[in-house]
């Protein structure tokens, strides 16, 4: 008679371990479960890198070259528009100096025999101490010129600047990636626009706006010409064609 009553005494124990295990937690594992979610209550840095890990690299002037325009749209219009090209102020190339010294408090001596020379051949240069008009900035970027420095750490550790232009914007990257950038080209279209319009880059010629079309014309041509398939030929033809119309219909900022 005493086997039954023991093995009814062993289950009714065995349950009563069981749920007390699956519904009362106890203090060391409560414990563990507010650390963990102050843990994930608690706000952390995501996103964007505190200093961005890019390639330090050396300033640069925009300048333009009379020659070189191009048509894009501003505001959903076709506008001529001046190319810009970086005049990167590298010492050691195109008569730029490596300074001395005693002359770090000059730092205009490197370039400015460069600059005094290509302004004389005809380049038209971008003064980078001339803030661009708030409007023309992405939203955020705070005001000043068209050159901006960011403090960068290279991939191998060093602590260096990189130059950008203001409408070169760094997008989300995780800790420890290359940093990534996007170019918000609304913004530099309609300052490339005002450059025109207030007189610091002067109107194309209009020999160089008949140059300009006369190639994509001659683009359409010999795309007409290529013994391609009918749908692709009619494909690559109306991009160009499009390409062409907008060149014909495009405006001079400024001109009446």
């Amino acid at each position: 008679m005493a086997v039954p009553t023991k093995r009814k005494t062993s289950k009714r124990s065995k349950s009563s371990t069981i749920l007390t295990e699956s519904s009362t937690p106890s203090p060391s594992k409560k414990k563990t479960d507010d650390n963990l979610g102050h843990l994930l209550k608690s706000p952390v840095a995501t996103g964007y890198q505190a200093t961005p890990v890019a390639s330090p690299n050396v300033r640069f002037f925009f300048r333009h070259w009379p020659r070189e325009w191009e048509v894009e749209d501003v505001e959903g219009v076709p506008h001529w528009l001046p190319r810009l090209s970086p005049h990167v102020l590298k010492p050691g190339s195109g008569n730029i100096r490596t300074l001395s010294p005693s002359e770090a408090h000059l730092p205009h001596r490197a370039y400015e025999s460069s600059v005094m020379n290509a302004r004389r051949d005809g380049w038209i240069y971008m003064d980078p101490e001339e803030d661009v008009p708030s409007e023309f900035l992405p939203e955020g970027v705070p005001a000043g010129g068209y050159l901006r420095g960011l403090d960068c750490v290279s991939r191998s550790g060093g602590q260096g600047t990189r130059w950008v232009t203001a409408w070169t914007i760094p997008v989300r990257t995780l800790p420890g990636e290359v940093q990534q950038w996007s170019f918000d080209r609304d913004g530099y279209n309609q300052w490339r626009k005002h450059l025109v319009a207030t007189g610091v880059v002067e109107p194309p010629e209009s020999s160089v706006m008949s140059k300009y079309i006369a190639r994509i014309r001659r683009h359409v041509s010999r795309n007409k010409a290529k013994p391609l398939p009918t749908d692709l030929r009619a494909e690559r033809v109306g991009r160009i064609n499009a390409r062409l119309e907008k060149a014909e219909s495009a405006h001079v900022a400024g001109a009446k």
